[in-house]
């Protein structure tokens, strides 16, 4: 089934003239099963930060009706807009790998915030208890009436930089150096031209393996953990 969002994320790139590569878990969807992955609720996007400031493309996306996430931070590399009717949109800003006081223009990084471990995952779900709808939302739910305690001790522990840590992909740039074109749904989009160096650099050499239950944090070869 033809993902609305997808469309409209690709016209809305093409019209205001910005170099994109489809990207993570969208394009193994579509160059391993020719469609997009059922269980991945997002689409994913990527952009090259140096080529494009990303405060200048979420007006572009307002405009065509998408709602941009609320983040914690303002130096996330992921900015992802919501739209009734399809899959979130998230834009993948990439910058070239920095060394000390010199940039490489040999590898490419993604800086994202994930939630530091087990323990701040729970916190996170009691804070939203009541209208949780992850995993174990029955138990969570249950503990509604604690929702604005976990709120505001989820608010310290992100003010005092011990909730999140960076992470992220990093990966070659010659990988998207070159973009090549291919019709997905009777949509024009970009790829990467080593597509399937690409996909096993992401998800390993058994990309081809469909894997449900992919964790990229453990299970990427590409994720690094950055310094805070």
């Amino acid at each position: 089934m033809r993902d609305v969002n997808f469309k409209l994320t690709i016209d809305i790139l093409k019209k205001n003239k910005i170099d994109y590569w489809v990207c993570h878990g969208t394009l193994l969807g579509i160059i391993r099963d020719r469609k997009l992955l059922a269980w991945d609720n997002d689409i994913d996007i990527g952009v090259l930060e140096n080529n494009f400031n990303k405060k200048k493309i979420i007006p572009m996306f307002l405009e065509e009706g998408f709602e941009k996430k609320k983040k914690f931070f303002a130096d996330d590399g992921l900015v992802t807009f919501v739209r009734e009717g399809g899959k979130e949109v998230d834009l993948n800003f990439y910058n070239f790998l920095t060394d000390g006081n010199n940039s490489s223009k040999n590898t490419l990084y993604v800086n994202w915030y994930v939630t530091r471990n087990y323990l701040m995952k729970l916190i996170f779900a009691l804070s939203q208890a009541g209208t949780f709808t992850g995993k174990y939302k029955k138990v969570i739910n249950l503990f509604g009436y604690l929702k604005y305690f976990f709120d505001k001790f989820l608010k310290i522990l992100i003010k005092k930089k011990l909730f999140y840590k960076r992470a992220g992909y990093q990966h070659p740039y010659y990988f998207v150096k070159e973009l090549k074109t291919v019709i997905f749904e009777g949509v024009s989009i970009n790829i990467p031209c080593k597509e399937h160096e690409y996909l096993s650099c992401i998800y390993g050499k058994d990309w081809k393996i469909p894997k449900r239950k992919f964790d990229w944090e453990k299970d990427s070869p590409a994720t690094k953990v950055y310094k805070n």
